[in-house]
């Protein structure tokens, strides 16, 4: 008498053959683009999820924040100065590039820790610097007491 149930064997050859058919059917996988690797440059930075829907909000805005935009102004806790608003950020500088570097895009900096600069980003040069290649990263964040609405 033959104690082995012969169904997981069953089950393993019919998935094996289900398999087979299926590659069959669709044919060859298409080539999938692949994620950089950690040592490979990038020249766009990774931006923070705020960092990210900021420069979205001000590419829909089309132009420079002003007074009027408070929703945006709160949202972002963007401070004034003079006539610009700045958005304060953590930015880190990729490889090669140094403080100097920062100059052309009108970055406050306030701090520095390495290869990590706490700084205020004038929102109108936001985009410019991101494109630029010369941040590494770019962090913002929400202000603690902003709600979003519903």
């Amino acid at each position: 008498m033959n104690t082995h149930n012969p169904l997981p064997l069953l089950a393993f050859l019919l998935a094996i053959t289900l398999t087979a058919t299926a590659q069959k059917e669709l044919g060859k996988l298409p080539d999938m683009p692949v994620a950089p690797t950690a040592s490979a440059p990038s020249s766009t930075p990774y931006l923070s999820p705020a960092a990210a829907m900021l420069r979205d909000d001000l590419d829909r805005l089309g132009r420079d924040v002003k007074r009027d935009d408070s929703d945006l102004i709160e949202r972002y806790a963007l401070q004034r100065k003079g006539c610009r608003y700045y958005v304060p950020a953590l930015l880190e500088l990729a490889k090669g590039h140094s403080a100097k570097d920062l100059s052309p895009y009108k970055v406050k900096i306030s701090h520095i820790r390495g290869n990590s600069y706490s700084v205020r980003i004038p929102t109108k040069r936001l985009a410019a610097l991101i494109d630029s290649g010369v941040a590494e990263a770019i962090h913002i964040s929400f202000p603690a007491e902003y709600k979003l609405k519903q």
